[in-house]
């Protein structure tokens, strides 16, 4: 019924992934605008490494590693326009909450047929460029409809065993089996 990001739980076997192209880079999440102050703070607070705050088609987006597994990078990103239900919880303010699933970033050497398989296998369409990131969606557009290319020529091929720190698959949710055929 909804979208997700699936990582196994590779810990106890010793496997490590090497991170690179040809993966899902970047997992990310809608919070409300101007919220990423707080965000950094909270996560600061909690030993939580801040890689970067950067604006990427015209979003701020606040980019960070998983606390336990940092090859695993995520990503918050101000989306005024997600008028989704915020996650309630005790340790962070409604106004501040994450709204949901914004989009993936798959980062590539060469675009390849990756552009076809989005347009062809997933009806997603290019709006557009932003620097290296080329951003496909469908339907409105909207946070969780959304997968961003990040094109990285410079960078190797991440490894194709399974390892800890890798996204095994990641689902989008559907409203029903006629649109998922």
């Amino acid at each position: 019924p909804g979208t997700l990001t699936t990582s196994f739980p590779w810990r106890r076997t010793g496997r490590k992934a090497r991170a690179g192209t040809g993966q899902i880079s970047l997992i990310s999440y809608s919070v409300p605008k101007d919220s990423l102050q707080f965000w950094q703070e909270h996560l600061t607070k909690h030993n939580v490494n801040i890689l970067q705050r950067y604006e990427r088609f015209g979003q701020k987006v606040l980019k960070m590693e998983h606390p336990d597994c940092p090859v695993l990078n995520f990503e918050l990103v101000e989306d005024g326009a997600d008028k989704r239900m915020p996650f309630k919880s005790k340790y962070v303010p409604e106004q501040y909450a994450i709204r949901g699933f914004h989009s993936w970033t798959v980062s590539l050497r060469e675009f390849g047929d990756m552009p076809v398989f989005l347009n062809e296998g997933w009806n997603y369409s290019k709006l557009g460029s932003d620097g290296e990131f080329t951003r496909y969606t469908v339907d409105d557009g909207a946070s969780s409809k959304i997968v961003d290319l990040w094109l990285r020529p410079e960078v190797a091929a991440g490894n194709w065993s399974y390892g800890e720190g890798m996204v095994h698959h990641g689902a989008f949710g559907v409203p029903n089996l006629d649109v998922q055929d």
